[in-house]
C-alpha cells in the first residue's frame, strides 16, 4: 500500500502527502503485451490480498481496486533483463485511495463508487436512482481483485457492460449480477485454480465471497505465494 506521509490542510482543501511510487502500472503492462502468464500474475494477486486484508482489518475499504491502481516495481524493462533490476522479485503497489472509506465496527459503505467495469454488483445498485442501494464493504474489494486477476491473464473483462449513455442503471447492475464466467479464453485452459480463485472471488452474493485474507489462502494462491514487503 502506497505510504501516507503527511496531510495538509486549508479551509477549503485537504492534500495528502504520499510516497512517489516508482515503477508501472499493471494496464500498461496489458497494453504492451496482451495477457500476462499465470506465474507472473499469481504473486501479485497474493501481494493484492495481502494488502487488501491489511486495509480490511483497520476498517478501510479502497473502493477502486483495479489494474490501473496498481503499480509494480523491480520489472525487468524490455531490452533490460541483464542489467540487475531482475534479481528483485516484483512488487506491487495498490495506490489511489480517492474512493477509499473508513468504516467503524459494524458500518458499509453506500453510494456509487469506483470503475463500473471493476464495481461488484452491490456497489452498482447504487446507480439506480429509484431506491436505496445495497450497503457493501471489503467484499466489493474481493470482486474487484478477481476482475482484475481476470484482466491480467486473459487481457479480457470477464463480463461486457453495456454502455453506460445507452443503458439504464439496472442495465448495468444486471450485467455484473448476472455474469456467466465461462472461462473461454485459452489462457484458462491449463490455469485450473486460478478459475477456481476467480469464480470464488467473484461470487454474486457479497456473502459468498472469501474474505482478502480468505483468498490469498486459497489453493492458487498458495501455489504461488509471492514476496510482501510490510
Amino acid at each position: 500500500v502506497v505510504r501516507l506521509r503527511e496531510v495538509l490542510g486549508t479551509p477549503s482543501s485537504v492534500y495528502l502527502v504520499l510516497d512517489r511510487v516508482a515503477g508501472v502500472e499493471l494496464f500498461t503492462l496489458v497494453e504492451r503485451h496482451g495477457a500476462l502468464p499465470e506465474p507472473f500474475v499469481a504473486p501479485l494477486m497474493a501481494q493484492l490480498c495481502h494488502a487488501l486484508a491489511a486495509l480490511h482489518s483497520i476498517g478501510v475499504v479502497h473502493c477502486d481496486v483495479k489494474p490501473e491502481n496498481l503499480i509494480i516495481s523491480h520489472y525487468p524493462a524490455e531490452g533490460r533483463e541483464a542489467d540487475g533490476e531482475s534479481s528483485l522479485p516484483p512488487q506491487l503497489t495498490l495506490i489511489d485511495f480517492g474512493y477509499a472509506a473508513t468504516l467503524a465496527e459494524g458500518e458499509s459503505c453506500e453510494g456509487l463508487a469506483g470503475s463500473p467495469e471493476y464495481a461488484a454488483p452491490e456497489v452498482l445498485t447504487w446507480l439506480s436512482r429509484d431506491r436505496r442501494g445495497e450497503p457493501y464493504g471489503g467484499p466489493a474489494d474481493v470482486w474487484s481483485a478477481a476482475v482484475t486477476a481476470h484482466v491480467l491473464l486473459t487481457a479480457e473483462l470477464p463480463f461486457e457492460l453495456p454502455d453506460a449513455e445507452d443503458a439504464d442503471e439496472e442495465a448495468l447492475a444486471e450485467a455484473a449480477r448476472l455474469t456467466s464466467l465461462s472461462f473461454e479464453q485459452p489462457e484458462w485452459a491449463l490455469a485450473e485454480q486460478a478459475r477456481a480463485w476467480v469464480a470464488a472471488c467473484m461470487a454474486p452474493s457479497q456473502a459468498d465471497r472469501p474474505t482478502a485474507s480468505e483468498a490469498r489462502a486459497l489453493p492458487w494462491l498458495q501455489r504461488h505465494p509471492g514476496d510482501v514487503t510490510e
